[in-house]
């Protein structure tokens, strides 16, 4: 069932309408003293979507009341749905003794859910705030649906860090170009100056995008600097328009406002419900059944549809940091802190090294947090190294090596010191004197056929046996087959590189068999402490 919190029952309505589930009723009321108390009196079902945008304080405990009303009424699987997060900009501690509200606020929603999903959080980084699995629905395409035909479109973001929702709106009408505004303060009078970065306006029609437009203090400065343009468009994921925003944006001259339902306004005139839905259930026919199921390492969806049954999952991470101290990787991706970003993708991202052990050495990384790659879902470890087996190429061409060196620590044992997967792309030269991953352990010396043959048999065996390789290999008939394969593959490859004084042939100092090889982190890493210890020298280099 879909139960609908106050702020958001327009767009619960349009939900159940789109997914045929049934809509409950709920009660709110408010006592003397000003606590309030949210009730599901007729809720009856297994699981329940929860549909509230947090706009205010009381619209959080009111989501809290839901979450634990429905689990009384019998809710065994509970989806939070937050079309629009408050407390989102508030990600880090800005100063000394301010709290990380977005966490807080994160930690609270996911004592009692089962998964949340989020639209267009104003910084996506706040999902590694929450202890349960998030999703994030992408409404901006819907943004595109209510502008009329357009002379010669420009779409234009408030600044740099808006070009990718731009783009999204852009490429959902169909055609124009895309540029952002550009601020300049005359440091004498201290009057600042908007224009686009390097776009004529004139005689064209223009359409603002943002995520948010709160007071429209931003968006009117915009809108002013735009004077020769045909007509203006703003339009914006969550249409806050607090106080007199609106009035703000017509004194500027702004044609229409347009704005979503996760924040129901005037202005709410394209619905979040479909992408909503497309993130809440895979897109099926309307005759599919769906049933949850909670599991300890996530929640299983699974549906059947003309009588085939289907299934997925949705894993959580199984570590998240909070804060980039604690794991620096993470303040590189959510942007706080500086990097030599070489690549940036939908799931993944690579940066360089700031203490390298080669000119171009480049660290790999999913932008989930993950602290191992055993722990990581199968269609991101096939992201993160398709993405590094990519730039192994340009790097070593752009450096000129000769080679490079992939390799990955997983786990403190080996050396990791940053608990968040990564890949070392390292670019390797003829005269680096260093040797081959092999060189990295003295080896245990020659070991029998029967040795071999066990080893292999308690791999493989593993390999078929584990959850993380049911997950991957589909069938029993191939696991046997790849159980099969990776046996004959492990010992031919052993007795191939087995050499008569008992080392290896293909690999090292063959004079120094217990060389080690110099790459960061395949010995020890440096990368993690590196970045930790550095934070502070770049950020103030930065502010120089």
């Amino acid at each position: 069932m879909i139960v609908p919190g106050s702020t958001s029952q327009s767009l619960a309505a349009s939900l159940a309408d789109r997914t045929g589930k049934p809509l409950t009723p709920v009660s709110y009321e408010q006592f003397p003293d000003g606590e309030q108390i949210a009730s599901v009196p007729e809720f009856e079902a297994d699981h329940a979507v929860i549909v509230a945008s947090t706009i205010g304080d009381s619209a959080w405990v009111e989501v809290l009341q839901l979450q634990d009303a429905v689990r009384e009424a019998g809710a065994t699987t509970v989806t939070t749905v937050l079309p629009y997060m408050g407390y989102a900009r508030q990600d880090e501690s800005f100063m000394s003794g301010q709290p990380v509200s977005a966490r807080a606020m994160a930690r609270a929603i996911s004592t009692t859910t089962d998964r949340v999903i989020l639209v267009n959080p104003h910084e996506r980084g706040v999902t590694r705030f929450f202890d349960v699995p998030v999703d994030v629905a992408d409404a901006s395409t819907t943004l595109a649906e209510p502008l009329p035909s357009l002379t010669e479109p420009l779409f234009l973001g408030p600044d740099g860090g808006a070009i990718q929702l731009t783009e999204a709106v852009r490429d959902a009408y169909g055609e124009g170009t895309v540029d952002h505004c550009e601020k300049h303060r005359d440091r004498e009078t201290g009057a600042i100056d908007i224009t686009p970065a390097g776009t004529s306006v004139t005689g064209r029609d223009v359409v603002l995008v943002d995520d948010i437009i709160a007071t429209g203090s931003t968006m009117s400065e915009s809108i002013s600097a735009l004077k020769d343009a045909n007509r203006v468009f703003a339009v914006t994921v969550h249409p806050l328009l607090v106080g007199n925003a609106l009035t703000k944006l017509r004194q500027a001259g702004v044609t229409r406002v347009i704005g979503t339902d996760t924040v129901e306004h005037a202005v709410s005139d394209v619905s979040v419900a479909d992408p909503v839905e497309d993130t809440l259930w895979p897109p099926t026919p309307r005759d599919g059944k769906y049933s949850y199921d909670r599991s300890s390492r996530g929640v299983r969806l699974s549906w059947t549809i003309g009588g085939e049954a289907r299934e997925t999952f949705c894993q959580p991470a199984p570590l998240r940091f909070s804060m980039p101290e604690e794991c620096p990787f993470c303040g590189i991706i959510a942007g706080e802190i500086p990097s030599y970003t070489v690549y940036e993708g939908d799931d993944v991202m690579a940066f360089l090294d700031v203490n390298p052990l080669a000119r171009g050495h480049t660290l790999v990384v999913p932008r989930d947090h993950y602290s191992r790659v055993t722990e990581q879902p199968t269609e991101l470890t096939d992201a993160v190294f398709g993405a590094a087996a990519q730039l192994s190429d340009q790097v070593a061409s752009a450096v000129d090596a000769d080679a490079t060196t992939i390799g990955v620590n997983d786990g403190s044992a080996a050396g990791q010191q940053v608990p968040h997967v990564h890949v070392h792309v390292v670019p390797r030269f003829e005269s680096d004197g260093g040797g081959a991953i092999h060189s990295i352990l003295q080896g245990e010396g020659e070991m029998s056929d029967e040795e071999l043959d066990s080893v292999a048999e308690e791999i493989t065996s593993h390999w078929v046996g584990s959850q993380s390789s049911r997950n991957r290999v589909a069938g029993v008939g191939a696991a046997a087959a790849s159980r099969d394969i990776l046996h004959r593959t492990i010992v031919s490859r052993v007795q191939m590189i087995r050499t008569d004084n008992g080392h290896e042939s293909d690999g090292g100092d063959q004079d120094n068999p217990g060389a080690r090889l110099r790459v960061p982190e395949l010995q020890r890493e440096s990368a993690g402490t590196s970045l930790m210890r550095t934070r502070v020298r770049r950020l103030s280099r930065r502010r120089e």
